[in-house]
């Protein structure tokens, strides 16, 4: 039969051409279903990018055109062989086992303990001078959960206290005496129902395994038993993780987000109690690790139970809900079996190649590139005095990077998809009671936000506190140069188009005109979540690149995700 009397390689260019069409469409409404417009419309360009050569081809007619057929048919099946075919490293030589452990007077929270002039405060720079000057920096600063800080609510922050003053009574049934005989039991079933029972205690994820010596503290770092080595022969660790409610940590860095942190802190360690109790009961030793008192690191025990990869921030990535969980570890010599860590290597990989956590940190704490060898294994390391500090400023603990961390976060432990939508769009209070809602509407701000309807020339300035309002300066000299209209994934071109000036403005235009809006500067002030018009104003002085880097990442990716930015260039 000759080519011309062939017609199935154009039909099978159409359906190829058409399935394509069909998938990554459906991946662009996904996209913009999560909240991730730069990627939908990426797809969506795709989308006719891929499948039009398809249909070209299809429409040719007579050999010439079976024969293009043919030629991009080969070409696409080559092209998802080598998609489909695993290659690349193995990972078999790739060791994340530390070789040293961590003294616990070392880590931040414990550093931000010392009392200036105490005798541990001397002790401690005495023997480590090179801390001194980073803590200088933080101490500088209000502090977390204290007045002055960026973020202040006496609110939202006394709600957090409470909470970890909650904590901090618990602290004393972490250990205990053992009640009676061993009760005998059989491995396997008392790690079933260990498991069991804490997921109905309330955990999402519960792992065993056989407790390390890597995982152990060297010397205590906070508490009574300051500067003791840690001191601790259990066999085995438990670990757990909850949940902490998306709707609260999207609202990261306001207090919503410490208010939500300190919560789950205290859901951990209650469990992490109760579990040690109930294996005394059975006469066996125990100890709980919980905020402010442990003897274990706990991200490096739950990743070897089994519960997740530590990611690029340095935080436990779980498979459904990212890095939005806290953890809790019970030691003990009761037998358990431990579950098997079956090391995540896509998660390391999307780790590698991601760095929208690093891209979003306000501090420029979180490391870039490739995981580098650092005590004996490969992992990356935070900047861990600047990211404090930036928390001694602001008074939450940020969790900026935790909202960023794509579909995982997204789902809830059960593997039900919750909604993600706009926060601005919503109240940011989707799912909330009538309290908690007008919490996370009037997060940042100790008290109410004047309401203000723009006249012709006249915008809200709700940059610098609760009170500023002014006029949008007019064109000519010492007013308004230009407007430069950008939209998402441009900010970098704007920027060099606007570090020549001493000051900018950005008025965003939000999808949704009942918008809540965000005034998302980086400054030592209060920030302030208003009802506002759909239009929005913010005046930045001392404009250049790292500013407005800053000033549009933040309004994107704090805010509603605005369909396009308009920013004013201001005269010098």
């Amino acid at each position: 039969m000759p080519f011309s009397a062939a017609p199935q390689p154009g039909l099978l260019l159409i359906a190829i051409g058409a399935a394509l069409f069909a998938a990554l469409a459906l991946a662009a409404v996904v996209s913009r279903s999560e909240g991730e417009p730069r990627a939908a419309k990426r797809l969506a360009g795709l989308s006719l990018f891929v499948s039009l050569p398809f249909v070209a081809v299809a429409l040719i007619p007579g050999q010439a055109g079976q024969l293009t057929g043919i030629a991009l048919l080969s070409v696409t099946a080559a092209g998802a062989i080598t998609l489909l075919v695993p290659t690349g490293s193995k990972h078999l030589a790739e060791n994340d086992t530390p070789t040293t452990r961590i003294d616990e007077r070392d880590i931040m929270f414990s550093r931000a303990r010392l009392e200036p002039g105490s005798d541990r405060f001397e002790a401690y720079y005495a023997e480590k001078p090179e801390h001194r000057e980073a803590d200088d920096r933080f101490r500088a600063e209000p502090g977390l959960l204290k007045p002055g800080s960026s973020y202040y609510d006496p609110f939202m922050f006394a709600a957090a206290d409470a909470s970890f003053e909650t904590i901090a009574e618990l602290h004393s049934m972490v250990d205990g005496p053992v009640a009676r005989e061993p009760e005998p039991a059989d491995p396997g079933e008392i790690s079933d129902f260990i498991r069991g029972w804490t997921v109905k205690l309330g955990a999402v994820d519960v792992g065993i395994t056989e407790l390390r010596n890597y995982h152990k503290y060297t010397t205590v770092g906070r508490g009574e038993q300051y500067g003791q080595p840690v001191r601790l022969d259990h066999r085995y660790a438990i670990a757990l993780t909850v949940e902490m409610a998306k709707e609260m940590i999207d609202c990261a860095p306001r207090g919503p987000t410490v208010m939500e942190s300190a919560q789950q802190y205290m859901a951990s360690g209650a469990i992490a109690v109760q579990v040690a109790q109930f294996i005394r009961n059975l006469g066996y030793p125990a100890r709980a690790h919980i905020d402010g008192n442990y003897r274990v690191v706990c991200p490096l025990v739950a990743r070897d139970a089994g519960l997740g990869e530590i990611g690029r921030m340095g935080l436990l990535m779980t498979p459904n809900l990212g890095p939005r969980v806290r953890i809790g570890v019970v030691t003990t010599d009761l037998p358990l079996v431990p579950d098997d860590r079956e090391p995540e290597h896509s998660v390391l990989d999307f780790c590698s190649i991601c760095e929208k956590c690093a891209d979003v940190c306000p501090s420029q704490a979180i490391a870039r590139g490739l995981r580098t060898e650092i005590d004996g294994a490969l992992r990356w390391r935070i900047d861990s005095e600047a990211c404090f500090t930036y928390w001694s400023k602001i008074g939450t603990d940020c969790a900026r990077c935790v909202p960023e961390l794509g579909a995982g976060a997204a789902r809830s432990a059960s593997g039900r998809r919750l909604p993600v939508r706009s926060p601005a769009a919503t109240g940011r209070g989707g799912g909330l009671d009538g309290r908690e809602r007008q919490i996370l509407t009037t997060a940042g701000s100790s008290r109410p936000v004047r309401p203000h309807v723009p006249g012709p020339r006249s915008l809200s300035l709700c940059l610098r506190c609760h009170t500023c309002t002014a006029r949008l300066p007019a064109p000519g000299p010492g007013g308004l140069r230009r407007i430069l209209a950008i939209r998402p994934g441009s900010f970098s071109r704007a920027a060099v188009e606007t570090a020549s000036y001493s000051s900018f403005c950005i008025e965003t235009r939000a999808t949704d005109p009942s918008s809540t809006w965000v005034c998302a500067a980086d400054r030592p002030h209060r920030t302030r979540i208003a009802p506002v018009p759909s239009t929005v104003l913010m005046r930045f002085a001392g404009a250049g690149e790292e500013d407005f880097q800053k000033a549009t990442h933040r309004i994107y990716h704090d805010a509603a995700r605005p369909s396009a930015l308009r920013v004013g260039i201001l005269r010098d």
